[in-house]
C-alpha cells in the first residue's frame, strides 16, 4: 500500500509533529513479519527545505521537500491513502479531488 503523509513541519527541524511524523512514517515503512496486511511504501511530503548536513537518505521512507502544486498533485494521486499531519487545505483538497483515502 502507497502511503503519502503530509506534514507543513519536518525534520530536521525539532518538534512535537515532526518527532510524531518521524516515528509514524519509519513505523509504517519497516516491514513487520506478524503485520496482516501488506508492507507500506511510504512517502513524507513537507514544505520544510533540506538543510546543509540533512542525511534524509537514511530513512526507509522517501521524503519531498518543498514540491511544487503540480508534483503535490501527482504525488497523491500516486498514493493510495494520505495521512494529513496538521490543517493543510491544499493537500485536503488534492486527496479529496482525487479521491484518495484520508486517514
Amino acid at each position: 500500500m502507497k502511503l503519502l503523509i503530509y506534514s507543513h513541519a519536518f525534520a530536521p527541524q525539532v518538534g512535537g509533529i515532526e518527532t510524531f511524523v518521524m516515528n509514524l512514517a519509519r513505523s509504517f515503512a519497516q516491514p513487520h513479519p506478524g503485520r496482516a496486511t501488506e508492507d507500506f511504501c511510504v512517502t513524507v511530503v513537507t514544505q520544510t527545505p533540506n538543510l546543509a548536513g540533512d542525511v534524509s537518505n537514511r530513512h526507509p521512507f522517501e521524503i519531498v521537500r518543498k514540491p511544487s502544486s503540480w508534483k503535490l498533485w501527482r504525488l497523491i494521486g500516486n498514493a493510495d491513502s494520505v495521512l494529513l499531519a496538521g490543517p493543510a487545505i491544499l493537500p485536503l483538497a488534492f486527496a479529496l479531488l482525487r479521491r484518495r483515502i484520508l486517514i
